[in-house]
């Protein structure tokens, strides 16, 4: 209401002192219409600039920070520039739409508090389902676990048929262990939304990590069939035939996966496996290369590349690959056991 009439109060000025300009021109008359043309010239003056000012330099704004944002997305990166855009002080916090796009902004480059005030902002404008599952995403990130499962239920009890508010829901059970839920909540997301690629995905690994392999493929079957570009299902099918022994059905999903994303370190870990159970320590090796050098956080694949060397005799890169896997996750406590037992070998072998 405030913009409307502020917008007809500019309206007004600019279409008074501009008649007044056009009517002086057509019938000029001396001073008292040079007076006339100074007021008309002032008034049009004001109307053009407090006309910018609250409305075309905001609206300028706002298409620069939102076509930066998609930009950003689409390349996997925001970018200092494009926040600074997005918390200029003409984004009108009576925005709603600015909030929202700036309150993902400040989730996806890890500015969680600023992102909750935003989204607390925007439930206290619109108090509907979607603001508080965006809300409760937000909480998830920020590891206020307690906050996001209430955020989740209101927004359940708003909409209960909101699909992705049950999805959250069960990936919240399945970081507390409470499977059963989380299988209940999957099952509500796909009885809502057959075509919820993310409940399929995330219900074969809760089969998967029960040992029901048969549930687990049905479902990475069903996320395929839905997108058959995803490349982390295949690389979860390609894990669940590999647990199940089928080693060629494996390795064709990791080099589907690995044909869709060529950077994913996932797919080329689970290959090498597949490699080293079948003997293949060259190729088991140069994916586990290939694997640390796309991602070399992940200790898991250090310790498997560990045991590739110590079963090839190799126990100095063993060694070194254990320490770093410890170094990476110092709790891990098979790598810790794994580097006693080489260094052990290798002492019998200096004997």
């Amino acid at each position: 209401m405030r913009g409307l009439l502020c917008l007809l109060l500019y309206a007004v000025m600019i279409g008074s002192g501009g008649a007044g300009l056009a009517l002086v021109f057509l019938n000029y008359d001396g001073r008292l219409s040079i007076r006339f043309i100074g007021a008309c010239a002032i008034l049009l003056s004001f109307g053009f600039y407090l006309g910018w000012i609250d409305f075309l330099a905001p609206a300028l704004w706002k298409w620069r920070a939102r076509r930066r944002f998609r930009q950003g997305v689409l390349r996997g990166q925001i970018d200092l520039v494009t926040m600074s855009l997005l918390a200029h002080d003409k984004l009108k916090p009576w925005d709603a739409q600015s909030l929202d796009i700036r309150a993902l902004a400040y989730r996806l480059v890890g500015r969680f508090d600023d992102a909750l005030t935003d989204h607390s902002e925007l439930i206290r404008l619109n108090p509907n389902s979607s603001n508080f599952v965006a809300r409760g995403v937000t909480y998830m990130h920020k590891g206020r676990l307690d906050h996001a499962f209430a955020d989740f239920n209101e927004a359940i009890t708003i909409d209960p048929k909101i699909a992705v508010a049950y999805f959250h829901r069960g990936n919240l059970s399945r970081i507390k262990g409470d499977d059963g839920k989380a299988l209940a909540d999957y099952n509500e997301v796909i009885a809502l939304d057959p075509n919820f690629v993310g409940a399929f995905l995330n219900r074969g690994q809760v089969y998967a990590a029960q040992g029901d392999r048969d549930r687990a493929i049905y479902d990475f079957d069903c996320a395929i069939a839905r997108d058959p570009k995803n490349a982390v299902a295949y690389c979860l099918r390609g894990a669940a035939y590999a647990d199940a022994g089928d080693l060629d059905r494996a390795i064709d999903d990791f080099n589907a996966a690995i044909k869709l994303d060529p950077k994913s370190a996932t797919a080329y870990q689970g290959r090498a496996k597949c490699y080293q159970s079948r003997s293949d320590f060259v190729s088991a090796l140069a994916d586990y290369n290939k694997s640390i050098e796309i991602n070399p956080n992940v200790a898991i694949v250090f310790i498997n590349r560990a045991s590739l060397y110590a079963a090839q005799g190799r126990l100095d890169r063993a060694i070194a690959d254990y320490h770093e896997a410890i170094r990476l996750e110092p709790s891990n406590t098979a790598a810790r056991h794994k580097l006693e037992a080489a260094c052990q070998a290798t002492s019998r072998v200096g004997t």
